[in-house]
C-alpha cells in the first residue's frame, strides 16, 4: 500500500521529491514554478518597502554572453511576415535543431531568476536570486559559466542570493557545514572583495529559514523561504508522486545522519490516519541502526 499526501510531510525540503527530481527528471518543472512563487512572495513583502521583484533571464543560460540580454555579432532581419512553420530550406539531411546541435535536456531547459529593484530608482537591480539547477553545480557542464556570471554580478554591486536544494552534487562555494541543502547570501558592499558571504546550512526535515536580505542603505528584508517552497509543493500537487512507504531514490547519496532523519520521519508517518490533515512538527531522531531495524521489521 502506498502512503501519499498533497501536503508535504517533511519540514522544509521534501527529500523524497528532490531525489526523484534529480534522478528521474522533472527539476525544470519544479524550478520554473518555484521561481514564480518566490517572485510573488518577494513582491508582496518588498512592495511596502518601495522595491519590486520580477523574473529575469537566469545566469544559468547556456552561452557566454553578458549578464543582460545577449547581443549577436550579426543580426539577420526578415522584412516579410512569416508563419512559424514556414521554411525556405530544401534538400540536404534534415535534422531537428536539438539533434543538429547535439543539445541535451539541460541545454533545452529555460531557467529563470529573480531581480530586486527600487521602484523609484533608475531601474537598476539591487539584488539577484538564483535557484540552482543540476547543470550549474560543480560537475555540471555549465558550472564555470555560471560561476563567472555570479562573480560579474557581485563586481557590479548586486546582493546575491543562491538557493541550493540539490544534494547530489557538491556546493558551489567552499563550506565547512555538512548539510544536503543551503542558502547563500553575499553582500558585496562596500566592495565585492571586502563584502561578506553567509552560508545557511539546511538539514533534512528542517524548516527553511527566515533570513535577512540586504537591499540599499540600511534597508533589510526579512524573508521566509519556507512559505513559497510549501506553496510550490502543494499547488502543483507534487505530493501525488511521493510515496512515504518508499525510501528516496538514490538512498545511498544521503549521509548517515540524513538517512536517520528520513527514516525517523517515515516511521512516524506510518502511524498517522489522515496525512492530508496532518501538520508535521519536530520529532525525535532515532539512531540509524534503530531506524533501519524498525523499517525492516
Amino acid at each position: 500500500m502506498s502512503l501519499k499526501s498533497v501536503r508535504n510531510q517533511f519540514l522544509g525540503i521534501n527529500p523524497l521529491l528532490h531525489s526523484q527530481l534529480q534522478v528521474g527528471g522533472g527539476w525544470d518543472n519544479f524550478h520554473v514554478n518555484h521561481i514564480s512563487d518566490l517572485t510573488r512572495f518577494l513582491q508582496r513583502d518588498l512592495r511596502p518597502m518601495g522595491y519590486l521583484a520580477q523574473a529575469e533571464q537566469s545566469l544559468q543560460i547556456r552561452r557566454n554572453d553578458a549578464i543582460r540580454s545577449p547581443e549577436s555579432d550579426v543580426t539577420i532581419y526578415d522584412p516579410q511576415q512569416r508563419t512559424e512553420n514556414q521554411s525556405t530550406l530544401t534538400g540536404g539531411l534534415a535534422l531537428s535543431v536539438p539533434e543538429l546541435l547535439e543539445l541535451d535536456e539541460a541545454d533545452l531547459a529555460t531557467y529563470r531568476s529573480i531581480g530586486i529593484y527600487q521602484k523609484d530608482g533608475r531601474g537598476e537591480a539591487v539584488a539577484w536570486l538564483e535557484v540552482l539547477s543540476p547543470a550549474n553545480k560543480p560537475g555540471g557542464r555549465h558550472f564555470s559559466a555560471y560561476r563567472d556570471k555570479r562573480t560579474a554580478l557581485l563586481q557590479a554591486g548586486l546582493v546575491f542570493i543562491e538557493l541550493d536544494y540539490l544534494h547530489h552534487q557538491a556546493p558551489t562555494v567552499a563550506v565547512p557545514e555538512n548539510s544536503p541543502y543551503r542558502i547563500l547570501i553575499i553582500d558585496p558592499h562596500p566592495d565585492w572583495l571586502s563584502g561578506q558571504g553567509h552560508v545557511y546550512p539546511i538539514q533534512v526535515d528542517e524548516k527553511l529559514p527566515t533570513l535577512e536580505i540586504p537591499l540599499t542603505g540600511k534597508n533589510v528584508l526579512q524573508f521566509d523561504f519556507d512559505a513559497p517552497y510549501q506553496r510550490t509543493y502543494e499547488s502543483l500537487f507534487f505530493g501525488d508522486g511521493v510515496d512515504y512507504q518508499q525510501l528516496p531514490t538514490a538512498w545511498e547519496n544521503y549521509q548517515p545522519e540524513d538517512q536517520a532523519r528520513i527514516l525517523s520521519r517515515l516511521l512516524t508517518l506510518r502511524n498517522i490516519d489522515d496525512l492530508d490533515q496532518h501538520l508535521s512538527t519536530v520529532i525525535p531522531v532515532l539512531s540509524l541502526d534503530e531506524a533501519l531495524a524498525q523499517w525492516n521489521s
